[in-house]
């Protein structure tokens, strides 16, 4: 459906674009679809196709309501011509008559919606999911993880975001532990962090080795709302945080065992928080007093160690206008260090729509000229020309922005500046490990924080840590996570054009020859692009088995849908099966909310039927989702009363399922039949191979005998199903039985 949306909204912007006159028709019609679909039921709004069309439909309001203005020069001219025609001045007349028709229609072609969204301000509408490009890297390649705890912030308005009060440090610090096994598949932090250091040696150096003492480590944080060290009581425009950065220091000490000495914390454009630092030193040990923290020179505080650049190592820009206009250097504490872990922030962007690893470099540059308005160490460019300017911003931005009183835009398949940052051999060539600090998020780079209203989150924070040593993988997956939030007012124009030209660095679309050191080597791909299946399962090409471009790994989701029906002596429990869950963990409390008690683990269905009850109590449910990295949350409590028994059955309910009429494999229908030997409630389910429930066929309590039932290869819905293996439930209260069915067309 998404990917239908996608498609049919490119083709008719081409369309539209072709055939002007066709403005009031095509906003007409989109006009209708809102009104017809979101009227009657608002949370359509939030369709992808909604949210396609509705931006045409204001703009067609807008555009009817704007119109009405240019019907008065017209009116205007025409009166002029006709007072001429009746004094038998034809000429005149004529050229007034042909100004009134010049100038309504061509108010009603400048004012056109699609005019409007051809400039560069439609919403951003991704390729087709799971189409992958570039290549995969890492020590599982294109692997992106993504920890959430609700339990990591605990945030009302009372105090500031970073306080040690509204945040939970020692869950801060497992999700970090989480993040660096889950992303190596390691079982301990120790054999975690090597894998990774390793498999970053053998790419950038062909070395199969870990980390060595002595090797010095720059962390690049996002201060871009922090001007001071000093950050002011109830700021709620946010930065990396403390106490993930302190997870990551308290990791390199302790685990790695990189000494303090050998680790600095930078931001060259902004000035570290003062919270960050005394988050570090404020660990006893001497390792955490020594590690460095460089800052701006502009912007200088006690404790801080000012940028210097390194004019030895230069970065060269592939787009020449912009080389032209001056040297760009990186910092010292960059060019000396073997590693480089890029911290980012989970944010929109004003100017590049979204902020994540990617545009933190942009604290990473230093331009010699621009000393006299002391922004030498900012990414804007030289101050000695009207167009410099704007530097890097000018190189990026996906969508028509009033920054400085520039518009430009950075196409699909133009140069990107990011990708010479991103592949830099001293910068993005460093970077051993992208981070993402998500526990807050913002509308854009200085906004307050605020929560976010798509699922899981639920108009909660983010409270997530996402990591990956694909550049290009880790970019693709927040930006998909953004594009889903109702909330951000950034998701338009060309937002991954940079993620298109870095994943095909070597062959990218705008045909640029990327150099960042400029010696004639181009860039090989920066890492592997795609867009997830849908907002709700989040699966990419790895994760389906087909493709090899990117692999989100995460806990599953809490199970939805739990349900309950109580019979006489048992409950029978049922719930929708979760995306990336292996089994399933059923507990139980006599008490409303109480100490649960795990009744039954391991299991592979989202069923169960609870026997061990006594009849005419109430007892309460709740599930959780299992996976080889974590359990979910735990599932909204459900409760039940069985009855008392009249009988207690000695023997279980025997039944038996076979295939007939129809072959197994089968194309069109499919007979399923059943004997139960004794009464009974019977439950018979179609699930895909993601666990995912497709139809309910049976679900009643049934007599003794045989029993038939037809699928046609429809889900619940009414939806023709694809060809593939389908698994057929049979359940009742005294056991279960499951086989596989073929559907191929």
């Amino acid at each position: 459906m998404y990917n239908g949306c996608n498609r049919a909204f490119k083709k008719f912007m081409e369309f539209a674009r072709k055939y002007p006159w066709l403005y009031p028709f095509t906003g007409l019609i989109a006009l209708g679809w809102f009104i017809v679909r979101v009227v009657p039921k608002p949370s359509r709004a939030l369709y992808p196709c909604q949210q396609i069309v509705t931006p045409i439909a204001s703009g067609f309001v807008a555009w009817i309501i704007g119109s009405l203005a240019g019907l008065f020069p017209s009116i205007i001219a025409f009166k002029a011509g006709r007072k001429r025609l009746k004094s038998a001045r034809f000429a005149a007349a004529l050229v007034f008559f042909i100004a009134a028709m010049a100038l309504y229609a061509g108010f009603l072609f400048v004012q056109s919606p699609i005019r409007l969204l051809s400039a560069a301000d439609a919403p951003f509408v991704p390729e087709a999911s799971n189409e992958p490009i570039g290549f995969g890297r890492g020590v599982k390649p294109g692997r992106v993880t993504w920890v959430h705890n609700p339990d990591a912030v605990n945030y009302t308005s009372s105090g500031n975001w970073w306080s040690e009060s509204n945040l939970d440090k020692e869950v801060i610090d497992d999700m970090m532990s989480k993040t660096v096994r889950w992303l190596t598949g390691e079982t301990t932090d120790t054999v975690a962090w090597d894998a990774l250091f390793r498999n970053f040696n053998k790419e950038r150096y062909n070395s199969d080795r870990g980390y060595q003492s002595g090797e010095k480590i720059a962390i690049k944080v996002n201060m871009n709302s922090s001007s001071s060290s000093v950050w002011s009581s109830g700021k709620k425009s946010f930065n990396t945080g403390p106490q993930t950065t302190n997870a990551l220091i308290t990791q390199l000490i302790e685990v790695v065992g990189v000494a303090g000495a050998d680790i600095t914390i930078y931001d060259a454009s902004r000035c570290v928080g003062q919270p960050v630092m005394d988050q570090i030193r404020g660990n006893e040990g001497q390792d955490y007093q020594d590690v460095n923290f460089v800052i701006n020179p502009e912007q200088p505080a006690e404790g801080f160690l000012l940028a210097v650049h390194d004019d030895s190592i230069p970065i060269v820009f592939a787009d020449s206008t912009m080389q032209d206009y001056d040297q760009t250097y990186l910092p010292k504490c960059v060019t000396e260090a073997t590693y480089l872990i890029n911290f980012a922030v989970l944010k929109g962007h004003s100017l590049a729509g979204v902020t994540f690893c990617a545009k933190n470099f942009f604290g990473s540059v230093y331009h010699p000229s621009n000393t006299a308005l002391k922004l030498g160490w900012t990414p804007n460019g030289t101050d000695t020309g009207s167009d410099g300017m704007y530097g890097i911003h000018y190189y990026m931005n996906p969508f028509k922005t009033s920054f400085w009183n520039k518009t430009s835009v950075r196409e699909m398949g133009s140069y990107n500046a990011l990708v010479d940052l991103m592949g830099h051999e001293h910068l993005g060539g460093k970077v051993m490990l992208c981070l993402v600090d998500g526990l807050y998020s913002s509308v854009n780079q200085g906004s307050d924080i605020k929560r976010w209203q798509s699922a899981p989150f639920n108009n909660d924070w983010t409270s997530s840590i996402f990591a990956s040593q694909d550049f290009v993988a880790i970019e693709s997956v927040c930006l998909d996570f953004l594009l889903a939030e109702p909330t951000m007012e950034y998701n338009k124009g060309s937002l991954d054009n940079y993620l298109h030209e870095g994943a095909q660095a070597h062959n990218p679309p705008s045909e640029t020859f990327y150099d960042p050191e400029g010696d004639g080597t181009p860039l090989n791909s920066l890492g592997a692009h795609e867009h997830w299946n849908n907002a709700e399962d989040k699966l990419y090409s790895r994760n389906l088995g087909t493709g090899e471009g990117i692999e989100l790994v995460r806990a599953p989701l809490a199970p939805k849908n739990f349900a309950t029906f109580a019979g006489e002596g048992y409950v029978d429990l049922s719930w929708d099966a979760c995306v990336f869950a292996d089994s399933y963990i059923v507990k139980r409390s006599d008490t409303p909310e109480g100490d649960y008690t795990v009744i039954a683990s391991g299991l592979t269905e989202p069923t169960y039927t609870d026997t061990d009850v006594t009849g005419g109590e109430t007892w309460y449910y709740i599930v959780s989702a299992v996976n080889v990295y974590d359990e979910s949350l735990n599932s909204d409590e459900v409760s039940a009363t069985p009855d008392i028994p009249v009988d207690v059955e000695e023997n279980p309910v025997e039944f038996e399922l076979s295939l007939d009429t129809y072959p197994n494999p089968f194309n069109s229908s499919i007979r399923l039949s059943y004997t139960i030997e004794e009464d009974s409630r019977i439950r018979l389910q179609i699930f895909n191979m993601l666990g995912q429930r497709v139809a309910t066929l049976v679900n009643t309590h049934m007599n003794t005998g045989n029993h038939t039932v037809v699928w046609n290869g429809r889900d619940d819905t009414g939806v023709l199903m694809s060809s593939g293996i389908y698994l057929l439930h049979l359940n009742s209260e005294k056991g279960s039985i499951t086989k596989k069915i073929v559907l191929l067309y």
